[in-house]
């Protein structure tokens, strides 16, 4: 099996970066070495399944003597002023023992540095010697890798992904795990927002998906969500969505050769994250639901996400659901299957149907801009006799109404012009309204711009 995930691994590097590679092969105990036309080692770290990158000399190992010369030409000025430490491995037959090279190497860099100290040294000298090669390095040179296992040695999976800190870590995670992934993005939001979720995916797949083409594809998600908001009870919104979620996962599954769902869900994330809100969300389907984040909270994920080279992009994300109800406390699974039973299937397959496949090495951005409807229904000032609706809270304040008065507001054809915090969900919600023929508009810049407009008519 070891052999197997190696060589899995060798292919990986080759079909990535094998126009650089001039000679790779793997040796013994789990090493693969590896010569290129350039310098390649951040690369090879990002590779799952590599534990550590170190750049080495190759030398002769035939003649003690003349090997310890040779090493104390390469490193003794990396040593001044440091204390050091060797480490030799060995294997085959060289006329001497591990404790003999290391013995005779660190006799000989002595002099180039401030001493020995086999506990705490400050840089580490390692010599493998395999037959008649050494391959020497120093600690300051390694590179650490992020170890897992092979991409491709465990089944594909699909990331629902949002774009936002947990789904590109969660995918991460288990893609570390030698699952490639595709990803599934739902526009609900601004079509400019999903442009933003979905250049993390550009990032997670470039950078990462090394030695696997790995897919995104955008599903228009206003059909479902107008459903859920017209036949589904008001308390039930938030978990019928993240069921429609998963059941559009589910049936996307089979498209694509996947095996499971992937989430960034955590427990108490948000109030739909609750255990017995996922247990009601997810009951009666048959897709295998994976939640690497289950555990974290959201330091640990803010965290990763840094590390991996995901939260500038992600930051730039925002939350632009406009369902604008949070999961009841006393949810009842049967309560909630027996309202989503309210939706055709058929807004399932519509919306799977119309998906759009995202190819990162193409102007994927003007794609998404031409598949999707681009009309704008912003506006920066608030139209004599439209009433402003916050939907960013329940209940209003002043002459500014809230997520409950909306329903009525609609129901008596009122002109609307919605606010959120950034401008994003309000545009969603104003475009589905507006093509059930409701006079709606989004206020751009959102919360900011009403602030700044309230202000003027105050003065």
């Amino acid at each position: 099996m070891r052999g197997a995930l190696e060589q899995m691994l060798v292919r990986n590097i080759i079909r990535t970066i094998g126009s650089d590679i001039t000679y790779i092969r793997t040796i013994d105990g789990g090493r693969i070495y590896v010569e290129a036309s350039k310098e390649i080692s951040e690369a090879l770290s990002r590779f799952f399944g590599v534990v550590e990158v170190l750049e080495v000399y190759v030398e002769s190992s035939k003649d003690l003597e003349m090997l310890s010369r040779r090493i104390r030409e390469l490193l003794c000025n990396t040593l001044s002023g440091k204390r050091f430490a060797v480490r030799v491995r060995r294997a085959g037959a060289t006329g001497y023992t591990s404790m003999d090279a290391a013995r005779i190497i660190g006799s000989m860099l002595l002099e180039c540095s401030e001493g020995v100290d086999l506990e705490n040294p400050g840089e580490i000298i390692y010599v493998e010697i395999r037959g008649d090669r050494a391959y020497i390095s120093i600690s300051s040179m390694a590179r650490k890798g992020f170890g897992g296992l092979p991409l491709g040695s465990s089944e594909k999976v699909l990331s629902l992904f949002s774009g936002g800190f947990d789904s590109p870590v969660a995918t991460w995670m288990v893609m570390k795990r030698g699952s490639p992934a595709d990803l599934l993005h739902y526009v609900m939001g601004s079509i400019e927002n999903s442009i933003r979720a979905l250049r993390v995916g550009e990032v997670l797949i470039k950078r990462w998906s090394l030695g696997y083409g790995s897919k995104a594809y955008a599903i228009d998600f206003s059909e479902i969500v107008s459903e859920i908001r017209s036949k589904i009870k008001r308390r039930l919104w938030q978990p019928s969505l993240r069921r429609a979620m998963y059941v559009v996962g589910e049936m996307f599954l089979e498209r694509i050769g996947a095996e499971a769902l992937v989430t960034g869900e955590s427990i108490w994330e948000a109030s739909s994250q609750r255990l017995r809100a996922l247990h009601a969300a997810q009951k009666g389907l048959d897709a295998l639901i994976l939640r690497p984040l289950i555990g974290f909270d959201k330091a640990e994920i803010m965290r990763l996400s840094m590390e991996l080279g995901f939260y500038e992009h992600s930051s730039k994300v925002v939350e632009s659901c406009f369902i604008g109800s949070p999961s009841p406390p006393d949810l009842d699974p049967g309560e909630l299957l027996s309202e989503f039973s309210k939706i055709d299937r058929s807004v399932f397959e519509r919306a799977i149907k119309g998906s759009i496949g995202i190819n990162y090495q193409e102007n994927w951005e003007e794609k998404l801009l031409s598949s999707l409807k681009t009309a704008s229904f912003s506006i920066e000032t608030i139209p004599e006799g439209y009433v402003v609706v916050d939907i960013s809270r329940r209940k209003g304040y002043g002459p500014i109404k809230a997520l409950e008065d909306l329903e009525k507001l609609l129901e008596k054809r009122e002109k609307l012009v919605l606010v959120c915090e950034m401008g994003e969900a309000s545009e969603a919600l104003a475009r589905h309204l507006r093509e059930q023929g409701y006079d709606v508009y989004s206020l751009k810049g959102g919360l900011k711009t009403l602030r700044q407009i309230l202000n003027i008519k105050s003065t």
